[in-house]
């Protein structure tokens, strides 16, 4: 089991992170600020709302220059704007993160830098996931003790951690609610500007090198801090659900979470996993069949797909991370758990519709209101 999925531990290592950053972070608040600067990054790689907010600057703002600051140096950059790209450790990267002025986040902290300063700067996070998931204060998972002093502390570090943005941005109003509840933010600080991730102006889909006759389905699922992920590998590579993909020419591409790690799989023809480097968004695009056990991915792909739900274990899951009750009735009455249970719903066309209402706009929205701010 990884280092990282024992929650405890996990905890621990953030509470060490965050002290002995501390002193570093507001030693370099004193270094002056570049105001037309701002820096966008992405734990997992280029990718993501902060990705269509920071083209979007590229092409319509000159007098910011915006930098996207990348994780590792293997990651893949857009070539259009290759000169904006730095590693968050190499001289520049080290540069324009000490003297931004805003910074624009995606999923938390490690979306940039240790070194982020840690006063006199505009923090905003645009978020990245669909809340089909308990998230925060309100998700069980939050806490590995039911202790209630160390129910406090936690929440409390949580709090604080979100309070350090000045906005974040939420798609409509029901995500809005959930943010701030999830969160403990007042209702000024969450935003009603919608999501790049879902506006009407976005591209559709790319050109598929591959046959007409071929139908590829993508299965992505969810960070599990259990072995669900290896369970639900294992029904999917099972003689029966081979012998349908063959059937009905379908090839499945699994692509694991970025959490996920040490999962290998028997690759055959129709069954493949895709490569750690290639984000999901690439292949969601070019896939006609989406599969995911609790993914926000769902709902990206419910706008033009056939979504359907597979995994392993919903009542626990439901206890142990809790699913906003918004999605609870589709859970219940989709979910499927057994190889034979997927194969029927996908013949059957039993597809799950998770309703988003597309906006226009949304880049421009978000970062006229940073802009101002």
């Amino acid at each position: 089991m990884s280092f990282f999925k024992n929650s405890k531990i996990r905890l621990i290592f953030q509470i060490f992170r965050y002290l002995i950053l501390l002193p570093i972070n507001l030693l370099c608040s004193i270094i002056p600020v570049s105001r037309n600067v701002w820096v966008f990054g992405h734990i997992h790689g280029y990718t993501d709302n902060s990705k269509y907010v920071f083209k979007y600057v590229q092409q319509h703002y000159s007098e910011i220059n915006a930098i996207w600051i990348v994780q590792n140096k293997t990651i893949n950059v857009d070539t259009l704007y290759k000169d904006k790209f730095y590693y968050k450790y190499s001289l520049k990267g080290i540069f324009y993160t000490l003297v931004a002025k805003k910074f624009v986040y995606a999923t938390g902290s490690s979306d940039i830098s240790p070194l982020v300063p840690s006063f006199g700067r505009d923090k905003y996070q645009l978020w990245h996931g669909w809340p089909i998931k308990k998230l925060g204060l309100l998700s069980p998972e939050t806490f590995p003790s039911s202790m209630p002093i160390i129910k406090s502390v936690i929440a409390k570090l949580l709090i604080t951690r979100f309070d350090q943005y000045k906005y974040v941005f939420s798609h409509d109003k029901a995500t809005e609610l959930i943010l701030s509840q999830s969160f403990s933010l007042p209702s000024h600080k969450v935003v009603n500007t919608g999501w790049p991730r879902f506006d009407k102006a976005r591209p559709g889909h790319s050109i598929r090198n591959k046959p007409a006759s071929i139908v590829t389905i993508l299965y992505a699922p969810t960070w599990h801090t259990d072995n669900s992920t290896v369970i639900n590998l294992k029904k999917l590579s099972s003689e029966a659900f081979q012998e349908f993909l063959s059937k009905n020419n379908y090839q499945l591409l699994v692509k694991l979470h970025p959490l996920e790690k040490n999962i290998n799989i028997i690759e055959t023809d129709n069954f493949m996993l895709v490569a750690k480097e290639d984000t999901v968004e690439q292949h969601l695009l070019s896939s006609d069949i989406f599969i995911s056990d609790f993914s926000s991915l769902l709902v990206d792909a419910s706008i033009d797909k056939e979504v359907y739900l597979f995994g392993h274990n919903l009542k626990s899951y439901i206890d142990s991370r809790g699913i906003n009750k918004q999605y609870l009735n589709t859970y219940h009455d989709f979910f499927n758990d057994e190889v034979n249970d997927l194969i029927q719903s996908i013949t059957d066309k039993q597809t799950v519709d998770f309703f988003v209402s597309l906006k226009k706009n949304t880049c421009k929205s978000i970062i006229e209101k940073i802009k101002t701010d």
